[in-house]
């Protein structure tokens, strides 16, 4: 007997593997599989401009990737002794402008220069909800008084317009790319689950529609394996909304077996062992035999770097 839906995920003609270069942007549901990438050592980069909620928000994220257009100080502003700019997360806010537009350079700068080889796209849509001020869409009101901005819901044709607009750009940039969507499975219950289900629909039309419309588009379903395969609340953290580590390890284990090619499925498991020694911190650092098991560490990643030559190991690479 079984007592469990398995989630049925059709075949796709999007291949990954250690070769792709990824961007990723979206819900803190892109960071959870972005820091999946980054702990495999594949080619990523993941929220430059900070955690996006909204479909618009990420678009215009995406535009001014493409623009090739740093931030400037008249695009910041100062809320409660912190220079912030709407198109930010405010981990990239500060004290100071110079230093806030530091913060938002010098991985803008990085992000654009990583989107012009960018093979794979991963958009995370988490909620419809959009805040606008003064005529235009934030992507975080930085604990400004909600008064100040107009809060509305996209529609699915909305979200399709815009998004149809930009897929034909970035595919004129970039004939190559994937672009993979996925809606986040964080739940936002701020006005009841009646809300969150409405809000969710809409995301999910509106990525069914842009998959039919183009070739290169599909649609990862981390939404339903959480919340119809796992279906459980031991697979949510404590708040009842995230989910769990072994929930985000086990979709991890679905993306990987739909997304990426067989060698590269082969390579995760020599990975983690690799990772796991490299985590390793004995209780004497200075001893002969660490010297030794270290010395063999820097040899295997020089063995893997040769092989693997776009794998990125920040650490323990080797001399």
């Amino acid at each position: 007997m079984n007592f469990r839906t398995i989630l049925s995920i059709p075949s796709q003609t999007t291949n990954l593997s250690y070769k792709d270069k990824l961007m990723l942007l979206g819900s803190c549901f892109t960071e959870n599989i972005g820091e999946k990438l980054e702990k495999f050592h594949l080619p990523q980069l993941t929220n430059p401009f900070g955690i996006l909620y909204n479909p618009i928000s990420i678009a215009q994220s995406i535009e001014r990737l493409m623009e090739n257009k740093p931030f400037d100080e008249n695009e910041l502003f100062e809320h409660n002794g912190l220079i912030h700019s709407w198109a930010h997360h405010g981990s990239f806010s500060a004290p100071s402008e110079k230093q806030a537009l530091t913060n938002m350079n010098k991985l803008y700068l990085e992000a654009a220069e990583h989107f012009k080889e960018t093979t794979v796209l991963l958009i995370t849509f988490g909620s419809s909800w959009i805040y606008e001020y003064e005529g235009n869409v934030v992507a975080n009101c930085h604990k400004v008084p909600e008064r100040e901005f107009i809060r509305r819901r996209l529609s699915v044709d909305e979200i399709v317009t815009r998004y149809s607009d930009l897929l034909a750009k970035i595919s004129a940039q970039n004939p190559t790319i994937h672009v993979i969507f996925s809606v986040s499975p964080i739940r936002y219950m701020r006005q009841g689950a009646t809300e969150n289900q409405t809000n969710k629909a809409i995301l999910l039309l509106a990525v069914e529609e842009l998959t039919k419309r183009f070739e290169q588009v599909n649609y990862f379903p981390a939404y339903e394996i959480l919340l119809d395969e796992l279906r459980d609340y031991r697979f949510f953290e404590d708040n009842m909304i995230h989910p769990s580590t072994s929930a985000i390890d086990y979709i991890w284990e679905r993306f990987v077996e739909t997304y990426f090619d067989r060698e590269t499925q082969e390579l995760l498991p020599q990975l983690e062992k690799l990772n796991k020694n490299l985590e390793h911190r004995p209780l004497h650092q200075d001893s002969k035999a660490y010297q030794i098991f270290n010395k063999t560490l820097d040899s295997q990643v020089l063995e893997l770097k040769k092989r693997y030559p776009t794998l990125i190991f920040k650490k323990n690479e080797g001399k």
